[in-house]
């Protein structure tokens, strides 16, 4: 996925949250691990690095400009419709959080990012935080003075492109043009006898949302079925359920990340795009780590999301959908391994952008905020119970799972951004754990450079170190075993 212009990323509705943004929100509420941190890596150069007051006075005129980074979430009165988005009385110096590492190495960086990873932001306060951390030597491709910059936000506010849209803003270089984003949040609402007012009208419409919502949503399940009666090579989820493994295990809070950077030629690849590559490369890692430790796994599957079309209606700024992929481990000729990905990541994106299967969420949409928040907590309670179910010595209990990993890939345009005179080198991030998984892997690219980042839950899985190290190799293998392509192939 890359971030650039597309439909607009914010709306004018009046409403609430759409329900999807809504529950990122209340999950976040309960404990579920809902933020985006977006890592940015500057190099002052021959110069030195910035002073920490002219990054603040830096944020402080940027961020005012960015619709998305001025506002907060406000309640509904009594719960009754889901949250809006109101103007904001935070200053832009109070979303900064400094971390002086003077002296530090790149690995205890790692572990600061492991730490931050746990945070979480409250949107109905500071929907974001932007993390400056100055002194780390070692930093990867750096020269100069490196500057390192983590944009903490809610899942709320966008998805993994908006974001990368929204960071962009707030370093590009042209400062006269500082984004592309027009119009404002989804759920924007006004003064406050407006909030009783709409707040009154959805009590008041809640039964005929209701009403509405299920009638729509037996209609989209029926028109789905018949769908798959009639296209099953389009419908049908090629990925089939598999057995869960020692990944799998009950995550607690604790965090450790990884990050190592690759040539972004590596993994464009024979015609492939770049997330094929890289769960090609991870299909093999995976396979000679579980081997290792003595595991026997006949399938490895991963987690992907996928972007919608500009063109699909979508109510939400979250415009992004759950895939699963499996990764053929099965396979040894590696080209033909990645060609079988690449086919398996086009039809699912053919099946996860049907009309059909979009209907369902849409309709359930219209369900009253109440209900939805009610289904959130029990789908928290839900996780539990299974996180419970797979920790150590219990993974027997859950026959199949859909994927053992995650996998999220983002193109984040080219490497010129600054900040206070020190250019962008790379970018990172910190993809989430959630449901049993233990692990999980992002390939981040500015310009052409490509960040591996990988999340670990360090109590099921402690061994990181030996696991990046597969999948440094795996990529290399990757990238030598198939042809280079032209960059404008994707």
């Amino acid at each position: 996925m890359r971030a650039g212009p597309m439909a607009p990323l914010l709306s004018t509705d009046m409403g609430g949250l759409a329900l999807v943004d809504a529950s990122f929100y209340y999950s976040s509420a309960h404990g579920g691990p809902q933020d985006q941190y977006l890592l940015l890596a500057f190099d002052s150069g021959d110069g030195g690095a910035p002073a920490f007051a002219d990054i603040v006075d830096h944020v402080s005129e940027r961020a005012p400009r960015i619709p998305a980074l001025t506002r907060r979430l406000r309640d509904s009165p009594l719960g009754i419709e889901h949250p809006a988005w109101v103007p904001s009385d935070v200053a832009p110096k109070d979303h900064i959080v400094r971390h002086d590492l003077a002296g530090r190495s790149w690995a205890e960086f790692q572990e600061l990012f492991g730490d931050i990873v746990t945070q979480r932001v409250d949107a109905s306060k500071r929907p974001w935080i932007l993390h400056v951390v100055t002194g780390v030597d070692g930093v990867p491709g750096v020269r100069g003075d490196a500057t390192i910059t983590i944009l903490q936000i809610s899942h709320a506010v966008t998805d993994g492109l908006g974001a990368s849209r929204l960071m962009r803003a707030l370093f590009t270089a042209d400062a006269a043009h500082p984004t592309d984003i027009e119009g404002e949040l989804p759920g924007h609402s006004g003064r406050r006898h407006r909030r009783v007012v709409s707040a009154a009208i959805a009590g008041a419409a809640a039964p005929y949302r209701l009403a509405q919502s299920r009638i729509l949503s037996v209609l989209a399940v029926r028109a789905y079925r018949r769908h798959v009666r009639d296209q099953p090579d389009i419908a049908v989820q090629r990925c089939q359920p598999v057995s869960p493994t020692s990944l799998n295990g009950r995550p607690t809070e604790a965090r450790s990340v990884s990050i190592t950077l690759v040539p972004v030629a590596d993994l464009r690849r024979d015609g492939f795009s770049v997330t094929s590559s890289a769960m090609t490369a991870m299909g093999l890692a995976l396979g000679r780590y579980f081997r290792a430790k003595g595991e026997v796994v006949d399938r490895i599957s991963t987690f992907v999301p996928i972007a919608l079309p500009a063109a699909t209606r979508w109510r939400s700024s979250n415009r992004t959908v759950l895939g699963a992929i499996d990764l053929h481990t099965g396979v040894s000729d590696t080209s033909e391994r990645a060609s079988l990905i690449d086919d398996d990541l086009r039809a699912e994106k053919r099946r996860v952008h049907h009309e059909r299967l979009l209907d369902m969420p849409r309709a359930h949409s219209l369900s009253p905020a109440p209900i939805t928040r009610s289904m959130i907590r029990k789908a928290v309670l839900r996780r539990a119970v299974i996180r419970s179910a797979l920790s150590a010595g219990a993974t027997a209990s859950i026959d199949t799972i859909r994927g053992h990993t995650n996998i999220v890939s983002v193109n984040r345009g080219p490497a010129d951004l600054e900040l206070c005179g020190s250019r962008s080198v790379f970018t990172a991030g910190a993809p989430f754990l959630d449901n049993g998984r233990c692990l999980s892997h992002g390939f981040y690219g500015l310009g052409e450079t490509i960040a591996v980042c990988l999340v670990v839950c360090p109590d099921s899985v402690s061994d990181l170190d030996t696991y990046s190290a597969m999948l440094h190799d795996a990529l290399l293998e990757v990238g030598s075993t198939t042809r280079e392509v032209d960059p404008s192939n994707g």
